[in-house]
Parts: structure tokens; sequence; C-alpha cells
């Protein structure tokens, strides 16, 4: 790291030009680290798709506040959700599609949370839940 030497204080020069302080104003100056984290995004590309280009509907799973939960507009069971979401898929590797999940405001925790180690536990990764405002 680059530093600038003025008076007897150095401080950093962090690209943005020299600086030029007193002693005094060196002592009351506090540096910190700033933290950097990595996290990936899986984004949806910045560019609309071809004119022309038909869009598929995506596939939801909806869970009830009566603990029903549907695929598509087809209600099933925590047991056949893997089957009906494959037929709902209808492509050759259904796990490499993106499955969004939506819960009505009242549905518990622990539900939600069987659904989705479900879709986990059989290898649907690129899983997107909705949020959608309670008026």
């Amino acid at each position: 790291m680059k530093t600038v030497k003025t008076d007897h204080v150095e401080i950093p020069a962090l690209g943005f030009g020299t600086y030029q302080l007193e002693p005094a104003d060196a002592r009351r100056m506090v540096a910190a680290p700033l933290a950097t984290v990595s996290i990936r995004l899986d984004l949806p590309p910045a560019s609309p798709p071809p004119p022309g280009e038909e869009q598929e509907e995506p596939v939801f799973i909806s869970i009830q506040d009566d603990t029903s939960i549907y695929v598509v507009d087809e209600e099933t069971t925590l047991e056949n959700l893997i089957p009906a979401l494959n037929a709902a898929l209808a492509v050759p590797n259904p796990r490499e599609e993106r499955v969004f999940v939506r819960a009505n405001a009242e549905v518990t925790y622990e539900r939600f949370m069987e659904v989705m180690n479900t879709l986990q536990a059989n290898a649907y990764y690129k899983v997107g839940l909705l949020n959608e405002d309670i008026e």
C-alpha cells in the first residue's frame, strides 16, 4: 500500500489524490479496513429475449394456510411433490429448471421448511422464493 508522508504523519494513499494533514489532525483520524464479502448471485440476463421468442411460464409451488400444497394449479401432497413437479416441468432434466415457492402468510415455518427440505433432498437447488405484499 502506498503511503503519503506529511510532517511526520504517514497516511494511506487510496487513489484519491494526495493528503495534506497537520500532525494534530492525524491524531484524530481513525482508519478501518473495509470488509469485502463475495456472494454469488444467479441473476437473470440483463438483456431481454429476442423478439418473437416465447417465454415459458414459471412453475410455482404454493403452500396454503391449510397446509395444502399446489404445483401450478394441481393439489398434491408432500410425498407426491417431486413426481408432480417433474410432470409440471415436463423437461428431460427437471432439476436444472428454476422453481418458485410461495406461501400464504399463515403457513408455519415448519411446513415451509418441509417443502424446502424435500426439494433440496431431491436435488432441486434452483429455488426462488416469492414474497407478496399482504394487505
